[in-house]
């Protein structure tokens, strides 16, 4: 269950089976200069898990992983096997985005790549009250802020 089944470098799709984790399939995917188009902080998960538990993204704007989903296959509780999309079984696809489980299993996702990009990492240490007028001004409604992390120490 971990195989990555098809990659389009054309339509920048990859189809993957659900227990490939994000780290491998960016390493097949680089070599076309292809990128995640929404992923959260850590490669080393997998992309069933992530789904399963509807986990954040990390790109300012995007919202959460499930907005890179084009399609997921499940197997329900009594062996069918279904492929469920937005707008194929779009009740089955919203509630096993973040279900846990309870609704299905998923085996496979497609999903949208981006064109890599190169970005650059910049770390500032503040005051927790602070923050909020350094978001505000650097960060919010920034075309050109990809990533944002924010971190208590």
């Amino acid at each position: 269950m971990n195989r990555i089944l098809s990659l389009d470098p054309v339509t920048a799709r990859i189809r993957v089976q659900a227990g490939v984790r994000w780290s491998d399939f960016q390493r097949a995917i680089d070599p076309h200069d292809l990128a995640v188009k929404v992923m959260q902080t850590y490669a080393t998960f997998t992309v069933g898990g992530v789904l399963s538990v509807n986990v954040h993204g990390r790109y300012v704007g995007f919202g959460p992983v499930v907005s890179s989903v084009r399609s997921i296959r499940l197997v329900l509780a009594d062996g069918s096997i279904v492929t469920a999309s937005r707008d194929e079984h779009a009740n089955l696809f919203h509630a096993a985005i973040g279900g846990y489980g309870t609704i299905g299993i998923i085996t496979e996702v497609e999903l949208d790549l981006v064109q890599n990009t190169r970005v650059e990492r910049h770390a500032q240490k503040m005051t927790l009250d602070a923050y909020a007028a350094w978001f505000d001004s650097n960060v919010r409604d920034r075309k050109d802020v990809v990533f944002h992390n924010f971190d208590l120490i």
